[in-house]
């Protein structure tokens, strides 16, 4: 393998300012070295406004308490019972149901017809949108139901099983 030859470093020159608008003494005050940080000094109001928007220390007491009072607060959302999730798909809301186990399938030799039983909900129809939908769901269902694994379900607001997760 033939060896690369190295390539030349060629070191740039240090550009010069250009005073674009008149302004010298700002055209020099760049010219420094490249590891030159700019200074940005505050801005100085002065009087009284100034004294009142500076922070201040809060006493030893008064953060204790705020602590405590952290340490001791609960969420105050609790998620929803079975009995408010399906009183919101009867209102038209989609909810997910999860770590549910399928007991139960049944089909008969119509189109897209296939039913899961799941307990705490009942029997339930698989999504009937296309063929490829129908099959797949009711292959994953099969196998949780076979294996008593867990799933996660998705009804829709039209009561229909529109999404399996098995695991």
């Amino acid at each position: 393998m033939p060896r690369r030859k190295p390539r030349a470093v060629v070191e740039s020159e240090a550009l010069e300012p250009v005073d674009v608008e008149g302004n010298a003494a700002a055209a020099a005050s760049l010219a420094g070295s490249e590891t030159d940080a700019p200074v940005l000094e505050p801005l100085r109001s002065g009087g009284a406004a100034e004294a009142a928007d500076a922070p201040t220390a809060l006493p030893d007491s008064l953060l204790q308490a705020a602590s405590a009072e952290l340490l001791d607060a609960a969420p105050e959302l609790v998620p929803p019972t079975e009995a408010e999730i399906e009183a919101a798909e009867a209102g038209g809301i989609a909810a997910w149901h999860n770590t549910k186990k399928i007991t139960a399938l049944w089909s008969n030799s119509s189109n897209r017809n296939s039913y899961i039983s799941v307990p705490g909900l009942g029997w339930k129809k698989l999504c009937n949108a296309n063929d490829s939908c129908v099959v797949s769901m009711t292959m994953m269902a099969a196998h949780a139901e076979q294996t008593n694994a867990n799933v996660n379900i998705r009804i829709e607001a039209d009561g229909l099983v529109h999404e399996i997760y098995v695991w």
